[in-house]
């Protein structure tokens, strides 16, 4: 989502309050639809509230680690771990035509609302670019190694000053020798016959109420045949996403997330994003993000999350990531989610959550999820069509828009295209992401956030999204969600987020964040996802995100994720993702992510997942991440992806992703994301992300 948090940092503290201060409105304007089509439905589960405290910092808590159990499932344990996708040198994503995305899978339970104050707009203004002043910009440079520290300057949490703000001055600047850079053949592809495949077996879950299943008929397949219909991303009829005039999120079960076509969700050209200094998303020291369950996902709070250009999701225009034809992720050109002009939101895998090549898959310490202060998670999973558990848009009954990991498209994560099973928002039962009704996502009448009725976004009953009526947020079957080569997100010329080199993510003071008809989701060949060697994703000095060589999350060639049988994806002690001295993402040998050989994530040995020494977020010609048909992605029945049984994510061959041409997602300044004071977000009792009063 696009926040403008000016006064307040998105932190993740070990409580994992997610704040945004009052100050901060998400605004859509009325004529501002996000429209999802019928086929795709976001669903929420019950228990998993989303809370944005009003000091809205972005907090992992120690618990919650993202932890990967020797039985191999992807659990987010009870305090809601955060996940990284992410791809090696030499594997691309890809997914052929036939192969429909049905990896996006937005839950958010009942009990964890994402909420934000009436106070806090999300403004996106021509005049108000995406800045990160030249201090706070995201700088990826070769000497600065991502490193984690917990030195004072890293304690910004709470304190006024450390708001995550869009200000003008403080342009998210890269400069241009620190572009994050994705080679061309390091394209993120998924071949017709490399079906991303969810055997019955290889499910990726959650924890047990909670877990997102893919039944065996729910596997996620991305052959043509092989579409998740039954597991399709949907929200039954009367289980919409539904935005009330009101503007409550509700996603109860009569209550569809509905867009009409006029619509558009808009982001208004004086509204542009920007991201104070002192706004950065920090994830505390003790919060790592664990793969094995003593293995947290630890970000410390210096280390913001980043995304740079070269992790923008591409897909070459044959390889386009489809949810089948019907089912493609499209914004068409009115549809397009704009920020005016000169802010064009644009979604490239560098809104993906990403860090640097160091930050490779196993967050290394520079992978921690950092925003420098000039760096706040101004394109973060919030911007991205996320369902993610802090990415939960709760938009206060004064038209907050709330765009939810399936609004990110995503957007990515941060604002990327993902299409991978760690996308889906995946909260464990205690840490389920609620949207109250009082805190649901509202978008004002006009604004009405709608799904078609296959696509309808679903949350538990309690829990609706809602939009009020003529402020749907749709995205209509026709209109998929594109990204042109010439409509790369980006900052300012020398301060460009790069990708390739020809589309740097680039966020000028005149270039809105928009995606336009030529800017629709496009991810053509040329823009592979690359990180170049000299363009690691780093922080400001003082706060740079570090990681010792020693403390690199590494994979070494022998250790390289490996889904053949026996190459297990695992993490040696010495390449154990470290962000804070104590508290370091590790996975130790015991605690390696292991897949058995009935279990194990298989791409052919050439496709291993591998990240170099150097640790560059590289994806070689030769190393793309491809599925062929016998190497299709499979988690067995064991490692089943579930959040809750009733809440499976649902994407049917119809339910196709879309934005349609004349329903562009803006927000206008007169709608507001709001979070106000005791609208928190919280996730459930140990993992809630609460809202300070700061």
């Amino acid at each position: 989502s696009l926040r403008t948090l000016e006064s307040q940092n998105l932190r993740i503290s070990e409580s994992q309050n997610l704040r945004i201060s009052e100050s901060q409105n998400l605004r859509i304007s009325e004529s501002q639809n996000l429209r999802i089509s019928e086929s795709q439905s976001l669903r929420i589960s019950e228990s998993q509230s989303l809370r944005i405290s009003e000091s809205q910092s972005l907090r992992i808590s120690e618990s919650q680690s993202l932890r990967i159990s020797e039985s191999q499932n992807l659990r987010i344990s009870e305090s809601q771990n955060l996940r990284n996708v992410r791809v090696s040198e030499s594997q691309y994503l890809r997914i052929s035509e036939a192969q429909n995305l049905n990896f996006r899978i937005c839950r958010i339970s009942e009990s964890q609302n994402l909420r934000i104050s009436e106070s806090q707009n999300l403004r996106i203004s021509e005049s108000q670019s995406l800045r990160d002043s030249e201090s706070q910009n995201l700088r990826v440079l070769e000497s600065q190694n991502l490193n984690p520290r917990t030195s004072e300057l890293y304690d910004l949490r709470s304190a006024a000053f450390l708001n995550f703000r869009i200000s003008e001055s403080q342009n998210l600047r890269i400069s241009e020798s620190q572009n994050l850079k994705i080679s061309e053949s390091q394209k993120l592809r998924i071949s017709e016959s490399q079906n991303l495949r969810i055997s019955e077996s290889q499910n990726l879950r959650i924890s047990k109420s909670q877990n997102l299943r893919i039944s065996e008929s729910q596997n996620l397949k991305i052959s043509e045949s092989q579409n998740l219909e039954s597991q399709n991303f949907k929200i039954s009829e009367f289980q919409n996403l539904r935005i009330s005039e009101t503007q409550n999120l509700r996603i109860s079960k009569s209550q569809n997330l509905r867009n009409s076509e006029s619509q558009n969700l808009r982001i208004s050209e004086s509204q542009n994003l920007r991201i104070s200094e002192s706004q950065n998303l920090r994830i505390s020291e003790s919060q790592n993000l664990r793969i094995s369950e003593s293995q947290n996902l630890r970000i410390s709070e210096s280390q913001n999350l980043r995304i740079s250009e070269s992790q923008n999701l591409r897909i070459s225009e044959s390889q386009n990531l489809r949810i089948s034809e019907s089912q493609n992720l499209r914004i068409s050109k009115s549809q397009n989610l704009r920020i005016s002009k000169s802010q064009n939101l644009r979604i490239s895998e560098s809104r993906n959550l990403r860090i640097s090549e160091s930050q490779n898959l196993g967050i290394s310490e520079s992978q921690n999820l950092k925003i420098s202060e000039s760096q706040n998670l101004g394109i973060s999973e919030f911007q991205n069509l996320r369902i993610s558990k802090s990415q939960n848009f709760r938009i206060s009954e004064s038209q907050n828009l709330k765009i939810s990991e399936s609004q990110k498209l995503r957007i990515s994560e941060s604002q990327n295209l993902r299409i991978s099973e760690s996308q889906n928002l995946r909260i464990s039962k205690s840490q389920n992401l609620r949207i109250s009704e009082s805190q649901n996502l509202k978008i004002s009448e006009s604004q009405n956030l709608g799904i078609s009725e296959f696509q309808n976004l679903r949350i538990s009953e309690s829990h609706n999204l809602r939009n009020s009526e003529s402020q749907n947020l749709k995205i209509s079957e026709s209109q998929k969600l594109r990204i042109s080569e010439s409509q790369n997100l980006r900052i300012s010329e020398s301060q460009n987020l790069e990708i390739s080199e020809s589309q740097n993510l680039k966020i000028s003071e005149s270039q809105n964040l928009r995606i336009s008809e030529s800017q629709n989701l496009r991810i053509s060949e040329s823009r592979n996802l690359r990180i170049s060697k000299s363009q690691n994703l780093r922080i400001s000095e003082s706060r740079n995100l570090r990681i010792s060589k020693s403390q690199n999350f590494r994979i070494s060639e022998s250790q390289k994720l490996r889904i053949s049988e026996s190459q297990n994806l695992r993490i040696s002690e010495s390449q154990k993702l470290r962000i804070s001295e104590s508290q370091n993402l590790r996975i130790s040998e015991s605690q390696n992510l292991r897949i058995s050989e009935s279990r194990n994530l298989r791409i052919s040995e050439s496709q291993n997942l591998r990240i170099s020494e150097t640790q560059n977020l590289r994806i070689s010609e030769s190393q793309n991440l491809r599925i062929s048909e016998s190497r299709n992605l499979r988690i067995s029945e064991s490692r089943n992806l579930r959040i809750s049984k009733s809440q499976n994510l649902r994407i049917s061959e119809s339910q196709n992703l879309r934005i349609s041409k004349s329903q562009n997602l803006r927000i206008s300044e007169s709608q507001n994301l709001k979070i106000s004071e005791f609208q928190n977000l919280g996730i459930s009792e140990f993992q809630n992300i609460r809202i300070l009063e700061f």
